[in-house]
């Protein structure tokens, strides 16, 4: 049985409303803690989703175990933002680097 991790986001009205259930491979086998900011930018037309942890529950149940997260959506923040677009400029950086670095293998290896 795999450990799960499922996101549960608060509503307005204090309802919790589904929001994802994902295998803790996909948090690298790491468990989001409470006050943690999640960033949701799977859609590059639009602006990147902030999330906070507010509560983190472990269930040990017949059927499934693993953790529920309940999150809040979050403005961008000035700080929010200032870190969400320095990861990207660094993920461009390393990438191109990435792409130089096989381009010269690649060449190498044509001779």
């Amino acid at each position: 049985m795999s450990v799960e991790i499922r996101t549960y986001e608060i509503q307005q009205d204090g309802s919790l409303e589904p929001h994802s259930i994902l295998p803790i491979s996909y948090y690298h086998g790491i468990c989001p803690q409470v006050g943690d900011t999640l960033c949701n930018d799977l859609m590059p037309e639009a602006p990147p989703i902030f999330y906070e942890v507010m509560r983190r529950y472990f269930f040990n149940t017949v059927g499934a175990f693993g953790w529920a997260l309940v999150i809040c959506r979050r403005e961008a923040s000035d700080d929010r933002s200032r870190v969400y677009e320095a990861w990207i400029d660094d993920t461009d950086f390393w990438n191109g680097v990435d792409e130089r670095e096989e381009t010269e293998r690649s060449s190498a290896l044509r001779g």
